[in-house]
């Protein structure tokens, strides 16, 4: 199977967040938005502190926004390394695959744009497994991207 280079994947899914949010959405798009990328420029800093707080707020907030999941999950790799994290990626993965690609019909249209968080946290995820050299979870989370995205383009034509 052929998959899209990931900083290409990556460089469009970060596009494609700008260009919505420049647009301006809805608020629940917006607020999911910044706390997101708070979050990620928090952690890209190394300053885990940040990261719990907003990944704290995120979940409570948004409890069904996977990418809350994916913070908690990164929060520990970084503490205790890719093996602690696991579960919390398997997590992520089911409720993102469930959410974006399963269930993606039934959400409201402001939840339907969060989808490209979720694509962003397992293009992020996939990178991460292959530092670490898990290339069979590597490709899980390059899959959860790709279907996300191939979901989401599909059924808004």
């Amino acid at each position: 199977m052929k998959t899209t280079p990931i900083p290409s994947a990556l460089y469009c899914a970060l596009c494609a967040l700008v260009l919505i949010t420049a647009c301006g959405e809805d608020a629940y798009h917006e607020a999911v938005n910044e706390l997101y990328f708070e979050a990620v420029a928090a952690l890209e800093e190394g300053d885990l502190e940040t990261v719990e707080g907003v990944a704290a707020e995120f979940t409570a907030d948004y409890p069904a926004e996977p990418a809350g999941i994916f913070l908690q999950g990164v929060l520990i790799y970084q503490r205790e390394g890719l093996e602690a994290a696991l579960p919390l990626f398997d997590t992520f993965d089911t409720l993102a695959y469930d959410r974006f690609v399963r269930n993606y019909q039934e959400l409201e249209s402001e939840e339907r744009l969060t989808a490209l968080i979720t694509k962003d946290a397992a293009v992020r995820l996939a990178n991460l497994c292959v530092e670490e050299g898990q290339m069979s979870v590597y490709q899980r989370f390059s899959i959860l991207a790709h279907d996300i995205e191939a979901t989401r383009t599909r059924r808004e034509r």
